[in-house]
């Protein structure tokens, strides 16, 4: 018989914990497993709408939300409560803090009449490393330390973050498991860099920043006297943590018209990041793109990759980087000095530092031989270390217990 997983995760927006439970949920094998995975709303459910069109069984979470709010926690909890008790699940695999604590009570509750479902909590990135408050992060610690004794297994992607766990005495050693995250580089498709650039190049919405008497349409092309351009791209939810603000501010510092800067995606910290764009006078040498389905297709777009971030689990862009063969410029957070070497296969740089971050620009845009060396590497070492199947293997292991 089928051994019944019920995946709960916090947001149906589409990031880095998202993608791990879609690869996830569409790659166990179906005759061993029986799926349904929830989500709560944030995201417009895309989540579970991709999860539908593979066949995955789906259920919406509508309390399920990231802020703290007691009052509307415990519902979330009754909800989550209702619905293990319909799907009667043997583990319930909780994605994210917030439906860490809210699934681990509401499974904990239920099983004080039952023996099932066992708990397993996996953690892309711990709350209490983010950019946030001493009271906050307090809270956080202090959330992950009283759920963790529900919890049978805690999953986490870095070792780091392992680390972080036993220093912080949340739980004892032999509860957390390390699953690096995987990818399938022989099924990811990518654009050939002419088609990249040109489908990044069409003309685009006029941005709000331009409104303002500057309403002329915006084109970016590779051609005529932007053909010398180097392209300098990353894939980033325009979110705080990623530390955008710190691209823009190199490409302050670097104040060149031969370097065209991509950002893929969108998010709160939008408004923010055009104020700086116009602020600077980069509105020609820098483009927010906004959300494209997708995104890793236009990676050969790039001439290098960038990673300015402040807090990182194991980042998928990352690793559709290095399997697009790119040369990598990134933040020494997270778990990211476990994916990149450096020299080796990508220059890590300190977090929260555009004068490290321009010199390693430089350095690689300097240098067609040490970009060619930095990306090879790449391509290399996600293929050895961070595959899919791997991945898969190891997951399928904590539902053995």
């Amino acid at each position: 018989m089928a051994k019944k997983l019920l995946f709960i995760i916090t947001q149906s927006e589409m990031g880095g914990a998202q993608k791990y439970v879609y690869e996830t949920a569409v790659n166990l094998d179906s005759g061993q497993y029986d799926i349904t995975v929830a989500a709560g709303p944030k995201g417009n459910w895309e989540l579970l709408e991709r999860l539908k069109k593979a066949g995955v069984k789906t259920r919406r979470l509508s309390h399920l939300k990231r802020n703290i709010n007691p009052l509307f926690d415990i519902v979330g909890i009754l909800q989550v409560y209702r619905l293990i008790k319909k799907e009667k699940p043997d583990f319930v695999y909780l994605h994210s803090s917030k439906a860490g604590v809210v699934g681990s009570i509401a499974a904990i509750i239920y099983r004080r009449w039952k023996s099932s479902p066992k708990i397993i909590y996996r953690i892309g990135g711990w709350a209490f490393n983010e950019k946030i408050s001493f009271i906050k992060k307090w809270l956080y610690v202090l959330m992950e330390c009283l759920t963790a004794r529900l919890k049978d297994v805690i999953v986490v992607n870095t070792e780091a973050d392992k680390k972080a766990a036993i220093e912080r005495k949340i739980c004892p050693e032999r509860k957390i498991k390390v699953i690096y995250n995987g990818i399938d580089v022989g099924s990811l498709e990518f654009l050939s860099k002419e088609e990249a650039l040109s489908r990044l190049s069409l003309p685009l919405p006029v941005p709000q920043y331009l409104r303002d008497g500057e309403r002329q349409a915006r084109k970016f092309s590779f051609a005529g006297d932007n053909g010398n351009r180097f392209w300098i791209g990353t894939i980033a939810n325009f979110y705080l943590n990623k530390g955008l603000v710190y691209l823009i501010e190199a490409a302050r510092i670097l104040n060149s018209d031969n370097l065209m800067f991509v950002v893929i995606g969108d998010g709160a910290e939008r408004q923010k990041l055009e104020e700086m764009i116009k602020k600077y006078n980069l509105e020609n040498n820098f483009l927010l793109s906004g959300s494209m389905a997708d995104a890793h297709k236009y990676l050969k777009a790039f001439d290098l990759f960038v990673l300015p971030s402040i807090k990182e689990g194991m980042p998928w862009t990352v690793l559709e980087a290095m399997a697009a063969g790119l040369p990598i410029v990134a933040a020494k957070v997270g778990g990211v000095p476990e994916m990149i070497e450096n020299g080796e296969s990508g220059i890590l740089v300190e977090p929260q530092n555009p004068q490290e971050l321009v010199a390693a620009i430089k350095k690689a845009a300097d240098d067609n031989n040490l970009r060619k060396f930095l990306g090879d590497n790449a391509h290399i070492a996600v293929k050895e270390k961070f595959s899919l199947a791997e991945m898969i293997r190891k997951t399928k292991e904590l539902f053995s217990f």
